[in-house]
Parts: structure tokens; C-alpha cells; sequence
């Protein structure tokens, strides 16, 4: 009688929505905010000043175009609806964002045949701890995860409807990357490459492929030139953001400068110190963020000592370019590291394992690929991963230039766990496939 009960259920109706509320789970068990902090407290100060009518800055000076404007404006929104320094508020929008983006996975396994497995991606997606944190933080990483999120889902449409793709999918498309810029920057180059691939790659198509996916650029230029100008109209600058460039132009110039030997050390005490849960040592004090943070703002104390700086960096890179591009291979290994952050917050064991299953799940879709990669049953698996490993290959080249920390990664963990579950769907169609035989 259960059983016949439960049969009736409509669960192809129902787990979406608790798919979108799973991520509650980390307001059941009590998951603490790291406090209003560090970039907390200036994304809060951008969003009380512009619900204030202070315009936006953090306090200072009339126009602050240090940060990118897209979290801060999300935040002054919850403020302006449930009230300045709602902390709460944010952190339950965010986490239905968590849910939403545990959706968008869903459908991207439902659409490609595999409702059951998108079930679980769908749940593991949204109760992943790492989201979780980040959900009940003031930052803009749970923002920008749904957001390439949403990137993801629409190129993958796209991709496997070619013949048949409505323009207002290319123009959402285009909205979508455009926003994800303005929260952060990194991604400012993914959508022109993607759009470049695809022309190329459609060419028998040439007409229709280059007029819908000038209409995804032309929409990608107008949500961040919006923003552009008015920088431009404030400080004469064409600009999204800028100061922090300078910042991590300096820190990677510091690290040129060290022999090829030095650079080694300092990738094996960064790595030891992140196994440890953040011990220093002298030698990674002196060429870590934190102390040249402190350098470069004693520094740059002006405008023009700060364009003197950023120029002297630059020249320093220049003059030892094979130090800086060994440079960025130990940036690229710290993206995809274990996370030491708030280290406090979630238990380092739980991050370690968590990191373990999303690392080793991964790397078992990429196994189960190469095994299949001639079989064209698979066609459909295949585009997924590979379109997973641009997102993802595209996040860590970009990082690589400047001074990196593995949370950078988080909000790419996403891509991590489709490569897996795709990985899965081939080896059960394998399984299948040798019991017919």
C-alpha cells in the first residue's frame, strides 16, 4: 500500500522545488556567517551608500570604483526591500539562488536524458558545503557561481539546438555574461572567445550563426558599457573597475623577481602553510598578499605615486617574463587547491572530503571521456564535459596572471560536479550496453 502510494506521487513535478529548497539544510544546522569583514564590510558599505543616496563609494570620497558594481547593487536592492544591514535577507536570497543553481543542473541532465541522475547532481549541487558557506556570506561568490551557471546552461541549449535556437536565447545569453562581468571582472573575455569558437566552428552556416551571435555581443557591450560610462562620466576613465589591478600587479612583480629556485620554495610553503590551516613563515610572509597589501597601500598613497608603481611593476614583469609565466603555473595549481579560508567556520576535515569527492569526481567523468572519446553514443555526455573543461580551463588561464587563492574556484565548482555526473551517465550506459551484449 506504500508503495502504491508513493507511485502516485508526481516526483518529476515536485523535485525540482526541493531541489530549490535543499540548500535551507545549511540555515537548519546552524551554519554561522564569517562576519561583516574584510571585502564583507566593503560590499556593505557600497550598498548602505548607495541605498542612502550617497552614490557609490565606500565611504571616502564621492565615486569608488574599486569593486565591481554588480554585487553591491544586488545587496542594496535587499536593502532597499528589507531594510539597511538585513544581513539575514541576503543570506536567504542568496541560498535560493543556491537552489536555483542545484535546478539549472537538473535540467541540464533532463534535457540530455538522465532525470534521475539529475536529481542528484541537482541536490549535490545545492548542498555542497563550500556554497553553503558562501550562501550565508557577504560576497560574490554565490552571485556569480548562478550566474555562469546560467551562462553554462544557455551555451548548452544553444549548442544542441543549433538549427533551431530562438534569437531571445542569444540575447539572454549575452544579458547574462554581461552581468556576471559586472560582479566580476575575470569573465570579461569568456563570452568573446565562446562567440569566436562558435562562428568558426558554424562557419557552413556563416549568415545565420554571425548575425545571432552579434546580437549576444551586441547586448554583452551594452549591459557592461552602461556601467563603463558612467565610470567614465565620474573619473574620466574607461573602466569597469580599477585599483586592485595595481594591487596584484605588484604582488606578481615581487614574486618575478625571485629566482626559479625561490618561486619553488614559495609554492611548497604556500602549500604546506594551507595543509597546516594558515601558519607563516618568514620567507612567504615577505612574498605573500598580505604584507604587500600593506606595501603597496603605504605606497600608493596618491594617484600619481600609484601610476608610478603600476608602471615600475610592469616593467619589472616584462624583464623577467619566464619567472612570471612559472608564476602562473603555481597560480593555476593554488586555483584548484584545497581551500583554507574560514577553515574555522566548516570543519577542515569536512572541507578536505568534500574536496576529495568533488576533485576524485571529476577526475573519473575525465577518465570515463578518454575511454569513450571515439564512441559517438556518446555524443551527448561528450559536449557536456567538454563544455565544463572551457569554463573551467578558461577560469584558471585567466587567474593565473594574477595572485590567486582557491576560493577563486568556488563558484566553478559547478563544472566539476556536471564533468562527474556525466562521467557516471557514461559508465551506466557502458554497464548497460556489455549486459545486452
Amino acid at each position: 500500500m506504500n508503495r502504491s502510494f508513493l507511485s502516485k506521487i508526481p516526483w518529476a513535478k515536485i523535485m525540482p522545488f526541493l531541489i530549490i529548497l535543499a540548500p535551507f539544510f545549511f540555515f537548519v544546522i546552524g551554519l554561522r556567517s564569517p562576519g561583516i569583514a574584510s571585502d564583507a564590510y566593503g560590499y556593505d558599505q557600497y550598498a548602505q551608500h548607495l541605498v542612502s543616496g550617497h552614490g557609490y563609494t565606500m565611504g571616502g570620497v564621492p565615486f569608488d570604483p574599486l569593486r565591481e558594481p554588480g554585487y553591491p547593487f544586488f545587496v542594496a536592492i535587499i536593502y532597499v526591500l528589507f531594510g539597511i544591514g538585513n544581513y539575514q535577507s541576503v543570506y536567504v536570497i542568496q541560498t535560493l539562488l543556491l537552489g536555483f543553481l542545484g535546478l539549472l543542473v537538473y535540467w541540464i541532465f533532463v534535457r540530455h536524458g538522465q532525470r534521475n541522475l539529475g536529481y542528484i547532481a541537482g541536490f549535490t549541487t545545492g548542498l555542497l558545503p563550500a556554497y553553503g558557506l558562501y550562501s550565508h556570506t557577504l560576497g560574490t561568490e554565490l552571485l556569480f557561481a548562478f550566474l555562469v551557471g546560467a551562462a553554462f546552461y544557455l551555451m548548452q541549449r544553444i549548442l544542441g539546438d543549433l538549427d533551431d535556437v530562438p534569437y531571445t536565447r542569444y540575447a539572454l545569453l549575452g544579458l547574462v555574461c554581461g552581468a556576471a562581468c559586472l560582479v566580476r571582472l575575470q569573465f570579461i573575455f569568456f563570452l568573446p572567445l565562446a562567440v569566436l569558437w562558435y562562428v568558426i566552428a558554424y562557419r557552413r552556416k556563416v549568415k545565420q550563426t554571425v548575425k545571432k551571435s552579434a546580437l549576444t555581443c551586441l547586448v554583452f557591450v551594452a549591459v557592461i558599457g552602461v556601467w563603463v560610462g558612467f565610470v567614465h562620466a565620474h573619473t574620466g576613465r574607461y573602466a569597469i573597475t580599477y585599483g586592485r589591478q595595481g594591487l596584484s600587479m605588484f604582488v606578481r612583480a615581487d614574486r618575478a623577481q625571485l629566482s626559479y629556485r625561490d618561486l619553488s620554495k614559495y609554492a611548497v610553503l604556500w602549500f604546506e602553510r594551507s595543509l597546516s590551516g594558515g601558519q607563516f613563515g618568514d620567507f612567504l610572509y615577505n612574498h605573500e598578499y598580505q604584507k604587500l597589501n600593506h606595501d603597496y597601500g603605504t605606497l600608493a598613497s596618491t594617484s600619481a605615486a600609484m601610476a608610478v608603481i603600476d608602471k615600475q611593476s610592469l616593467a619589472t614583469i616584462e624583464a623577467n617574463p619566464g619567472h612570471f609565466l612559472y608564476g602562473n603555473l603555481i597560480e593555476m595549481i593554488k586555483t584548484v587547491y584545497i581551500e583554507h579560508d574560514y577553515s574555522d567556520i566548516i570543519s577542515r576535515n569536512v572541507r578536505i572530503g568534500m574536496y576529495a569527492i568533488v576533485y576524485g569526481l571529476c577526475l573519473f567523468g575525465l577518465v570515463m571521456l578518454w575511454r569513450t572519446r571515439k564512441d559517438v553514443a556518446y555524443h551527448s555526455m561528450h559536449r557536456l564535459v567538454l563544455l565544463s573543461l572551457a569554463f573551467i580551463a578558461y577560469n584558471v588561464l585567466v587567474l593565473s596572471f594574477f595572485d590567486s587563492i582557491p576560493r577563486y574556484n568556488t563558484p566553478f565548482l559547478t563544472f566539476y560536479l556536471i564533468i562527474g555526473f556525466a562521467g557516471i551517465a557514461i559508465y551506466v550506459k557502458n554497464k548497460r550496453r556489455k549486459i545486452s551484449k
